[in-house]
C-alpha cells in the first residue's frame, strides 16, 4: 500500500513538472516603458493570435525607461525577462554596451531604414514618436505661436515654458541628441538660456502636458502621443512640430525600440513576439491606437491626425551614437541647473 501511495505521488510530481514546463513554452516576460494603455492591446492581440501568455512588467511614468533599465542590469547574471520592449532608444543602447542584449535577426527587422536598426541585431527600431511643441491656445494666438526650440529661450516667454526632467525618457534621449549635434559649447550655452528664461523642470511628459492643458504654462516641450491625449481629452492645445523651416533643426522622431534578454528564460517565445511586434500589421495598430505611433515600416499608414512624417524635415541624429554622450549630457546638466 506504501509503495502503490509512493508511485502515485511520484506520477504525480512528474506530471505537475511537466505541465509547469509545458506553461513555460507557452508564456514570455516583456519589461516595457511603452505606457500601458498602448501597449496592453497589443499584448492581448499577440496572445490572442499565438497562443502565448504574456506577462508584463510596466514603468512609472516618473521613472520612465530608467528603472526597468537599472532592473534589467541588476537582473544581468540572473535574467528573469525575455524581451524589453522600450519607449525609446537611448537607454537601449546603454544595455547594448552591458552586454545584456542578445542578437536576433527578425525577418521583420529588415523592413526599416539601417539608422533605425542595429548592424549587430541587438535591437530595432519601430512605432516612432516625434519631439513637439504644446501649446495652449487660451493663451497663445496663433500669429505668436514658437515654432522652434529657441522659442524656450526667449525673453517674451520668460516663465511660461516647461519640459520634461532630462534624466528620464524621452527628454534625456532627445538631449543628448542636441548635445552630439551642437557640441559641448553650444549645448550649455543653450542649457544656461533655459534657466535664465526660467523655464520650468517637470518630472515627464504626461506633466508637461498637464500644465500646458490647464494653461499653467502656456507651452511645453513633449511626445505626440502625450500631445494627442489632451487633444482627445478636448484641451486647448495646438501640435507644433518644431524647426521646420528650411535651415532648421528639424523635429527629432524618437523610435521604440525592442531587444531580446541575453539568456532570455523563454527564447523562442521571445522571438515569435518580437516579430509580431516588428510587422508592418501591428505598426499600423500602433499607427491608429490612441498614441498615434509613427510607423517606420515602408508603406504603413500613419495616424490621421498628425501630418506625414515623410514630409517633414526630420533632425538628422545617428541613432547609434546616442549612448555615447548620455551621461556627460547629464554632468553638464546637472552642474548648470543648481536648483
Amino acid at each position: 500500500m506504501l509503495k502503490r501511495l509512493l508511485l502515485i505521488s511520484l506520477n504525480l510530481i512528474i506530471l505537475f513538472n511537466l505541465s509547469s514546463c509545458d506553461s513555460q513554452k507557452h508564456e514570455v516576460i516583456i519589461y516595457t516603458s511603452v505606457d500601458r494603455h498602448i501597449s496592453e492591446p497589443i499584448f492581448k492581440y499577440f496572445e490572442k493570435n499565438n497562443h502565448i501568455k504574456v506577462k508584463a512588467v510596466y514603468d512609472t511614468e516618473a521613472n520612465k525607461t530608467t528603472g526597468l533599465v537599472n532592473r534589467l542590469i541588476a537582473e544581468k547574471q540572473n535574467p528573469r525577462a525575455d524581451v524589453f520592449w522600450n519607449s525609446e532608444i537611448g537607454r537601449t543602447l546603454m544595455l547594448k554596451e552591458q552586454q545584456i542584449l542578445s542578437a536576433y535577426n527578425s525577418p521583420n527587422a529588415i523592413l526599416r531604414k539601417s539608422n533605425y536598426r542595429d548592424i549587430e541585431q541587438t535591437w530595432t527600431g519601430l512605432a516612432a514618436r516625434a519631439r513637439v511643441i504644446i501649446v495652449n491656445t487660451d493663451r497663445i494666438q496663433d500669429k505668436n505661436i514658437p515654432n522652434n526650440l529657441v522659442a524656450f529661450t526667449d525673453p517674451k516667454w520668460y516663465g511660461q515654458a516647461a519640459i520634461a526632467n532630462p534624466h528620464f525618457g524621452t527628454t534625456g534621449t532627445h538631449f543628448t541628441a542636441l548635445y552630439n549635434l551642437w557640441g559641448e559649447k553650444r549645448f550649455n550655452k543653450w542649457l544656461i538660456a533655459l534657466q535664465k528664461n526660467k523655464v520650468t523642470i517637470l518630472p515627464g511628459n504626461a506633466q508637461v502636458k498637464n500644465k500646458v492643458s490647464s494653461g499653467e504654462y502656456a507651452f511645453g516641450l513633449t511626445d505626440t502621443d502625450d500631445a494627442l491625449a489632451a487633444i482627445k481629452e478636448g484641451a486647448p492645445v495646438k501640435i507644433i512640430f518644431p524647426d521646420q523651416n528650411s535651415d532648421g533643426l528639424g523635429t527629432f522622431l524618437i523610435p521604440n525600440s525592442v531587444a531580446i534578454i541575453k539568456n532570455a528564460p523563454h527564447p523562442v517565445a521571445a522571438k515569435q513576439f518580437i516579430d509580431f511586434l516588428l510587422a508592418p500589421q501591428t505598426e499600423e495598430l500602433l499607427a491608429s491606437g490612441d498614441g498615434g505611433q509613427i510607423p517606420l515600416s515602408p508603406n504603413v499608414k500613419g495616424p490621421d491626425n498628425l501630418p506625414n512624417t515623410q514630409k517633414l524635415q526630420l533632425t538628422q541624429v545617428d541613432y547609434k551614437l546616442l549612448a555615447k554622450n548620455f551621461e556627460i549630457m547629464l554632468k553638464n546638466y546637472r552642474t548648470i541647473w543648481t536648483n
